[in-house]
């Protein structure tokens, strides 16, 4: 089962308080905006940029789910049933 990415949810509220509440608003943001988010972080830039390229590309689901952490859980899925045969 896949695990829902806390990090960039968080991103995403951040962005709603700041008044980013549509995806136009956040792919449309520029550096000026960013440098106008309080006490933002260099990974919390780099997760809206990733938010913005998952908006693009019409993945924004994907964006808030831990895929990494769901391919360890299938992996030890599989390789608790190949353990059992």
């Amino acid at each position: 089962m896949a695990e829902i990415n806390c990090a960039n949810v968080k991103i995403f509220a951040r962005l709603v308080e700041c008044g980013f509440t549509t995806e136009k608003q956040i792919v449309g943001m520029s550096i000026g905006d960013l440098v106008r988010i309080p006490k933002i972080k260099a990974a919390e830039i780099r997760g809206i940029n990733a938010f913005q390229k998952a908006i693009k590309a019409g993945n924004t689901l994907s964006f808030f789910v831990d895929e990494e952490c769901a391919e360890l859980k299938c992996e030890e899925r599989e390789a608790s049933e190949n353990h059992e045969a």
